[in-house]
């Protein structure tokens, strides 16, 4: 994971605990191209989240715009995180966290 990756991630303000954790845990298996594709059962094993926790934290993550999601059938589905719109959750000082969709 780049410094810059790590930057941003880390100053990321969810509403979720969760969705932080899965959105770190992509970032770390992330490729050049903010690219990762792990099963939800191996995310549930790492995180030690019920596989619902993990699909809910996804779908969060989704619905923010920070992480997309190619399902792809019966293959495990790509992740891509967009650093561009997860920057523009990071929380700023005098400034409140940014809700899932935006809202404050």
């Amino acid at each position: 994971m780049s410094a810059e990756v790590v930057t941003i991630i880390r100053n990321v303000r969810l509403s979720n605990g969760p969705a932080k954790f899965v959105l770190w845990l992509l970032a770390d298996l992330a490729n050049e191209a903010h690219q990762c594709a792990p099963s939800v059962a191996s995310l549930s094993e790492t995180t030690q989240f019920a596989r619902r926790t993990v699909q809910n934290a996804l779908a969060r993550l989704e619905s923010s715009g920070i992480v997309s999601i190619e399902r792809r059938g019966r293959q495990t589905s790509v992740y891509t995180i967009h650093l561009d719109i997860a920057a523009q959750h990071v929380h700023h000082n005098g400034t409140r966290e940014t809700g899932e969709h935006g809202e404050r």
